[in-house]
């Protein structure tokens, strides 16, 4: 049974989406101070600016199980879902439009605020909803396993793609980060409608 429960593909898709939230949270973390010294800020003005993702991602990340609880209705997908649609608009105003240092740390604060949200709630909550309290644990640790992936690969992606021309190297990243938040977008949608389909 726990093998029947680990290859489920709910149980996959959690684990993936959790590695693809981890990815872009360190490299959210790791790299903001980079991205904003490319933008011509200074290196002491850049380490506040970069604040702005950490610190408009404490409330979510605190205030996400009263939301999975009392405005998603217990829909960890959709929860997850609609935040990655605000990480990707995030991205998006961050690639296309860098107008100034601030605009763009703001963009970042916006996926800080969207991403707390998931990765508290895709490595417990959803695990216990997903397998029962009596799986949740075995759960909860397999998609923490696939999520601790992320945070080794992106040192690497990320370090690549800023190596030759770190302008075009910083939007690159923002464009990485838009299409794994639409992956993550897509991948958790297609999670609500199979769940919708079985509930009837």
């Amino acid at each position: 049974e726990y093998l029947r429960i680990i290859f489920h593909p709910v149980v996959l898709t959690m684990g993936m989406a959790y590695l693809g939230v981890k990815f872009l949270r360190y490299a959210m973390d790791s790299w903001i101070p980079t991205f904003l010294v490319v933008l011509g800020l200074d290196a002491s003005n850049a380490s506040y600016y970069s604040a702005i993702f950490d610190v408009c991602g404490i409330f979510p990340a605190v205030i996400a199980g009263w939301a999975l609880d009392r405005i998603f209705r217990g829909n960890w997908a959709l929860l997850s879902m609609t935040a990655a649609v605000g990480m990707a608009a995030g991205f998006f105003i961050a690639a296309f439009y860098p107008v100034s240092p601030l605009a763009v740390a703001l963009s970042f604060g916006l996926i800080g605020f969207m991403i707390y949200g998931p990765e508290t709630i895709l490595s417990g909550a959803a695990s216990v909803q997903v397998a029962g309290e009596k799986n949740g644990l075995a759960i909860a640790g397999v998609v923490n396993g696939l999520g601790s992936i992320g945070p080794i690969i992106q040192e690497k992606v990320i370090g690549w793609l800023m190596q030759h021309d770190p302008s075009g190297g910083m939007r690159n990243v923002n464009l990485l980060g838009m299409g794994i938040s639409v992956t993550l977008v897509l991948f958790m949608g297609i999670t609500v409608w199979r769940g919708a389909r079985v509930r009837k």
